[in-house]
């Protein structure tokens, strides 16, 4: 016979009953993170969210503030590098860029369709009959507050995805609202993250 049937029922405040609820939460918040970000450091996560909900304090015993993915901070503000972008030469192709807490280093993802660079301009949007690939590039910047990137291209260049031999690198500047190219290309910055 269930508590409830026995006329018994926790308090809603009862001890047990938070420590339960905090506990479930805690997996959640560090499942979901952990799951919408792709993270290799998802024990770093799941420790810090389960700290924090025990109540052993906010950095928890590995130091989550310091974990990849999440962007630099430049006077209490996101890094203006940070977000995804608009790529006029890959439409719908996702384009995005993570600072590290330092701000001077981070990386570019991307996702294209199968051939990219050969046939010039492309759509990326879904079709079953095409393959896509996904592809990361890591930048470099002088300090925090720079207006240029260096990317580290490996295999394709980031602009055009026209395969490329060995390794080199392409520096993008700031103009505003996006990353100009050397070849005139300019990504926007999706204007929900500006």
């Amino acid at each position: 016979m269930s508590l409830k049937a026995r006329g018994l029922r926790l308090p809603l405040r009862s001890p047990l009953r938070l420590g339960v609820l905090g506990l479930g939460l805690c997996l959640f918040q560090a499942m979901g993170e952990t799951f919408l970000s792709g993270l290799s450091g998802s024990r770093r996560v799941l420790l810090s969210s389960l700290s924090v909900g025990l109540g052993l304090g906010g950095q928890g015993a590995s130091g989550a503030s310091a974990q990849e993915g999440v962007p630099a901070k430049v006077g209490g503000r996101a890094s203006k590098w940070f977000g995804s972008y608009e790529d006029p030469k890959h439409p719908s192709c996702d384009r995005s860029l993570v600072i590290a807490f330092d701000g001077t280093k981070g990386k570019i993802d991307g996702y294209d369709k199968s051939g990219a660079g050969e046939e010039g301009k492309f759509d990326c949007r879904k079709r079953r009959d095409v393959q896509y690939y996904d592809w990361t590039l890591k930048v470099k910047l002088a300090s925090k507050d720079a207006d240029e990137l260096v990317v580290e291209e490996v295999g394709r260049d980031v602009v055009d995805r026209k395969r490329i031999n060995g390794a080199q690198e392409t520096i993008g500047k700031w103009d505003k609202d996006g990353i100009l190219w050397p070849d005139g290309t300019k990504w926007i910055q999706k204007k929900w993250e500006r």
